[in-house]
């Protein structure tokens, strides 16, 4: 269990969630972004080598969006390695999330329930990384869990 203490810059929170040493493939993620002058800011989840699947938000188009182009293993089809948008008009000032991350899907939860994707993915790591375009975003909050298997 990972709970950020204070507001931090992204750098600090990934750095700060690293070190928990919890399992990034099966977890559960509670999070506030402030964006401050950042127009876009993303979450990166089962962050591998070189895979990983963003989960992004850009405030001047109002766009929620989950990239699965280099989320692991996604070459048995030419459709599968795709960017799913879905338009989202923050009800504040923050960029609320919540995401569960289960072994190969992912369900993000934008604004309280105002938009969810579910997505399948066949990742090659268990990282997190958090992105903007700006460094003044902030994490405002940052809560996460591991979960625990349903197979003994």
């Amino acid at each position: 269990r990972f709970r950020l203490a204070e507001p931090s810059t992204l750098a600090e929170a990934e750095t700060l969630l690293a070190d928990a040493g919890l399992n990034g493939q099966r977890m559960e993620l509670d999070l506030e972004i402030s964006m401050q002058e950042a127009t876009w800011v993303g979450l990166r989840v089962f962050v591998g080598e070189d895979s990983f699947t963003e989960i992004a938000y850009d405030r001047e188009s109002e766009r929620l969006s989950v990239n699965r182009e280099r989320s692991g293993v996604g070459d048995f089809h030419p459709a599968f390695p795709q960017t799913h948008v879905a338009p989202l008009s923050l009800s504040g000032e923050n960029l609320r999330l919540r995401l569960f991350l289960d072994a190969c899907s992912l369900e993000v939860f934008a604004d309280r329930g105002q938009v969810v994707m579910t997505e399948l993915v066949f990742p090659e790591g268990a990282g997190i990384g958090l992105v903007s375009d700006h460094p003044s975003a902030r994490i405002e909050r940052l809560h996460a869990w591991e979960l625990d298997s349903v197979w003994p």
